[in-house]
């Protein structure tokens, strides 16, 4: 026996067909019917192939550790060790940013000594005369060096500044999906059935959602994953490696 004979097996001893199971899952029936054949390249890969067996396991009343561990065994690939050069240098990274801060500074800094350095050329040259320029030269200096010190302060706080969080329109329901713990399958539907998106979320990409009435999610990975519904953080959903069946509507997070 295999894991898709295990698990074709358990269903047809639960007396449910494909479509019931798709239907109570979310899964397409497509992925259910290659599963059963022990064709697991529909799935997305080794975590969401475990959530889909946890997910149809408890559908057809069957061990849903033992066919994640009989898929472990049988199916799965081993991840490769990270290699001490793939390590992020995460104290290189903050130094090196830093330094393009301080540079930043000290460009905004010398922009303004040129600006002002300029306007009082123009000033002198449109209020004729023949006095000499060495004399309203000795001010500037102080005032360039004023406005420099103070150009590094506002230029490093609108680069720490974070951007804001998309508001929630002003009827009806917004949900983002940001992927910021690693890759998902994503499923969105609106209220009334029509499919909003269906496909991948890369890590550290995300999707936006709206519907008058409300939006349901089928999410392949909810541990890696964070929600912001209606404008307000709600987290993750589940875990690493679970599949997660969520709904929101205007109203929510209540």
């Amino acid at each position: 026996m295999t894991v898709g004979s295990d698990l074709a097996a358990a269903r047809q001893a639960a007396g449910l067909s494909l479509e019931e199971v798709a239907d109570k899952s979310r899964i397409r029936r497509s992925v259910l019917a290659a599963v059963e054949r022990d064709d697991f390249s529909l799935c997305g890969g080794d975590a969401y192939a475990r959530g889909h067996l946890r997910t149809l396991a408890r559908i057809v009343g069957t061990d849903g550790d033992a066919l994640v561990a009989s898929y472990d065994r049988e199916v799965a690939r081993p991840e490769p060790a990270l290699l001490p050069s793939e390590k992020i240098d995460l104290v290189g990274g903050l130094d090196r940013r830093r330094w393009s801060l301080n540079w930043s500074a000290v460009l905004a800094a010398s922009l303004v000594v040129v600006l002002v350095y300029t306007v009082g050329v123009v000033l002198r040259g449109g209020s004729g005369g023949g006095s000499p320029a060495a004399a309203p030269l000795t001010s500037t200096p102080a005032v360039a060096t004023s406005s420099a010190s103070s150009a590094p302060r506002p230029s490093a706080r609108r680069t720490a500044t974070p951007a804001p969080v998309a508001q929630a329109p002003r009827s009806g329901v917004s949900v983002i999906v940001a992927a910021s713990g690693g890759a998902s399958w994503l499923r969105a539907t609106t209220a009334a059935g029509a499919t909003l998106f269906e496909g991948m979320v890369a890590k550290g990409g995300s999707k936006q959602f709206t519907d008058r009435k409300g939006v349901r999610l089928v999410i392949g990975n909810a541990g890696a994953v964070a929600l912001t519904v209606n404008g307000k953080q709600v987290g993750a959903p589940g875990a690493k490696g679970q599949v997660a069946n969520v709904s929101f509507g205007p109203q929510d997070p209540a």
